[in-house]
């Protein structure tokens, strides 16, 4: 496929909850953090070398959290160690004003990221 035909596919079915507690319910994650796998896969072909696909949390979460997903869902490992949600990056795909999907893409990518 090629970048100029990509049109994300999405999961809206990622939920968070705070186990132990069912009286609280579930919270629905916004499908822009969870581009579904397939996507993923499509979208980690666009570049070179392309970054490894991981299942993660759809949100970072600080460790001890008492939060929990009901799954994870698609980041980009690059090889220079830059990671990113593949939802994140998949949103300049039909982004008003975005002419060129991928090299926003990659300027986001490049943008350094506290903690990274």
């Amino acid at each position: 496929m090629d970048p100029s035909t990509f049109v994300p596919v999405y999961d809206d079915g990622v939920t968070e909850s705070l186990p132990g507690h069912p009286e609280l319910g579930t919270w629905n994650i916004s499908k822009y953090y969870c581009l579904s796998p397939e996507s993923a896969d499509t979208l980690a072909s666009f570049f070179d070398p392309a970054p490894e696909v991981v299942q993660l949390p759809p949100i970072p979460q600080h460790p001890g959290s008492p939060f929990a997903f009901n799954h994870d869902v698609p980041w980009l490992n690059f090889a220079d160690g830059t990671q990113r949600n593949a939802g994140q990056l998949a949103i300049y795909w039909g982004m008003p004003g975005v002419s060129d999907p991928l090299a926003e893409a990659k300027i986001d990518i490049a943008t350094p990221v506290q903690g990274q």
